[in-house]
């Protein structure tokens, strides 16, 4: 097994893990929701596996919880961004309100997160930000072949068939005025289970609340997982980091009475 950034908090991999494989095999019962609100680095998604992987394929480890039976658990939940990669030729920065970013940005992107990852699990003992499971660049020439990418987009084309939302995963590559797109990245990174961004403490609509959450969220409530998400921004300062887009979608929080703390959160969206 292949422990990625196992100090402390870590997604544990087989020596072959290959994402694809994994979409693959659970296509049929994996549901993607759209996460995190707007953002103008990129879109995200959750992927939520209602047949949960084994732990051989993929699990985590996770030293923080109370209960010792779940120190070792399945990953039942991995969330998704995805990016516009700019075409060599073009000079476009933007597209429909999103970044449109060069290669190198999205590497640097990734090497940020994971190095960020890296020293708050060295500095604080916990991670600040989500362990990145895997990242992968589709080109343009490569989009009509066989990829994660395509798997995704026929998952989520499946379930969403009223036409309600989106037509795909990269509404940007279905426009066929849209020229300067040279490719799309992906970045999977894991997600605590029902975790939520913490924009949704202020939805008057708590229909996207679990069960395991307050049905009336309090102003006291509001207001502690307010205090850890500038808390984690200070961390993130001390690390030598300042978060370009610091608002309440770019952070997420989960509410788990098994940890040491009830309420944790973590930041994300690393991008230029």
């Amino acid at each position: 097994m292949n422990m990625k950034n196992m100090k402390g908090g870590a997604i544990v991999l087989p020596d072959k893990f290959n994402i694809y494989d994994l979409i693959q095999k659970y296509k049929d019962t994996i549901k993607i929701e759209s996460f995190g609100g707007n953002s103008i680095g990129g879109y995200l998604y959750k992927l939520i596996f209602e047949v949960i992987p084994d732990k051989e394929e993929i699990m985590s480890i996770n030293p923080g919880e109370k209960n010792e039976n779940n120190i070792i658990s399945n990953v039942s939940e991995i969330i998704l961004k995805i990016v516009q990669i700019r075409s060599h030729f073009s000079s476009v920065s933007m597209y429909n309100k999103k970044e449109v970013v060069t290669r190198g940005d999205f590497v640097e992107e990734v090497q940020i997160q994971n190095d960020i990852y890296n020293k708050s699990m060295d500095t604080f003992c916990e991670p600040i930000c989500p362990n990145i499971i895997t990242d992968e660049i589709i080109y343009i020439s490569d989009i009509g072949q066989q990829n994660s990418l395509n798997i995704l987009n026929e998952i989520y084309i499946n379930q969403n068939p009223s036409g309600f939302t989106s037509e795909s995963l990269t509404p940007f590559l279905d426009d066929s005025t849209q020229r300067d797109i040279g490719g799309v990245g992906l970045i999977f990174m894991e997600s605590k289970t029902e975790c939520k961004p913490i924009a949704s403490l202020w939805s008057t609509d708590h229909s996207d609340l679990t069960p395991n959450d307050v049905h009336i969220i309090t102003t006291q409530e509001q207001q502690i997982v307010l205090d850890h998400f500038i808390f984690q921004l200070i961390r993130l300062a001390n690390l030598g980091y300042s978060h370009r887009d610091p608002h309440l979608n770019n952070a997420l929080f989960i509410k788990n009475y098994n940890y040491i703390d009830d309420y944790r959160v973590y930041l994300i969206d690393f991008g230029r």
